[in-house]
């Protein structure tokens, strides 16, 4: 399984690429330059950092490197994945984004919002987004994630809210709060919570697998 990092964004958020142990310090953007040396896995492997979960990362540039060859455009993405997609089955892309070109090649979205009020609206309003975009068929088949990254601040989250929200998509779920994650750093699955572990483990179950049949 390949991770891609699609953001653009130039704030000081963490990206993928800090969540794994580098390899090397090649982005999408370098990749893009060099597709035309790819023509064995080994040659892929060169741009990729690897996770202990058996997972790929294709960083993005950090927001202290300037890039070496300039950002990503659309149609290097498009280029990148079509070299990608022949050694994994399966990509996801990380993106803070509404970004067309990653979304006509998406086969389900991940919508992430903060387990608050605030975020459900935000989630109700990405969805929305994506009707707006002639992408209705993203919407039924989204997955929602509502996270606790943190401490609870009096409030409670509407349940008929929720179940307003669920019956749009696949289905919510619920990310308790982690200290491992809420560190920012190289991400070890042993080292998550139980509750956390097994909150990950339903939104692998929900993505991955047939859509869910409510009553």
């Amino acid at each position: 399984m390949l991770a891609i990092d699609a953001d653009r964004h130039t704030g000081s958020q963490v990206r993928i690429g800090g969540w794994v142990f580098r390899n090397t310090l090649a982005s999408l953007s370098d990749l893009a330059e060099s597709l035309h040396e790819v023509r064995h896995f080994e040659d892929l492997q060169l741009f990729l950092s690897p996770h202990r979960s058996g997972l790929q990362v294709l960083a993005n540039d950090s927001v202290s490197r300037i890039a070496s060859v300039g950002q990503f455009t659309d149609y290097d993405f498009q280029r990148v994945t079509r070299t990608t997609r022949e050694y994994f089955d399966l990509t996801l892309v990380d993106s803070d984004k509404f970004m067309p070109t990653v979304l006509r090649a998406a086969d389900r979205v991940v919508i992430v919002s903060r387990a608050d009020p605030a975020g459900l609206t935000q989630a109700q309003q990405a969805m929305d987004r994506l009707v707006t975009l002639d992408l209705p068929d993203l919407v039924r088949e989204a997955v929602v994630v509502l996270n606790h990254s943190r401490p609870a601040a009096g409030w409670t989250l509407d349940a008929a809210s929720i179940r307003g929200l669920s019956s749009r998509c696949r289905g919510v779920v619920m990310i308790p709060r982690d200290g491992h994650l809420t560190m920012g750093s190289t991400v070890e699955l042993s080292w998550l919570t139980p509750e956390a572990y097994k909150a990950y483990l339903r939104l692998a179950a929900l993505l991955l697998g047939p859509r869910p049949i409510f009553p």
